[in-house]
């Protein structure tokens, strides 16, 4: 079976003992319970997703695409404006979309 894992995946799977690997659903069952979502990360991704500032080199664009990810990550489709608003570092001005500050 060929697997391309990278990072904590990958030492996951070498850690893993031989009768895990031999099935294919044994694997999948593993690798499921050790990275699906967890209460624990949800809650962390929540809070990052509140938290989550832009860096002072972030451009606006980068900040949005990783607020995107994040909140795709969590399963909301959007950012609401009115509840995640983005400020632009230095600005003091908030994001509107399409590149527009106010």
């Amino acid at each position: 079976m060929a697997l391309l894992l990278q990072d904590a995946a990958s030492d996951w799977y070498d850690g893993l003992d031989d009768e895990i690997k031999v099935s294919w659903r044994t694997l999948k069952d593993a690798f499921l319970q050790r990275f699906e979502n967890t209460q624990v990360l949800r809650w962390r991704r929540t809070n990052e997703l509140h938290q989550r500032a832009q860096g002072q080199s972030e451009s606006v664009d980068d900040y949005i695409t990783a607020m995107r990810k994040l909140a795709k990550s969590l399963g909301i489709n959007g950012i609401d404006k009115e509840r995640y608003p983005v400020k632009v570092v230095g600005s003091g001005k908030k994001w509107e979309g399409k590149g527009k500050k106010k």
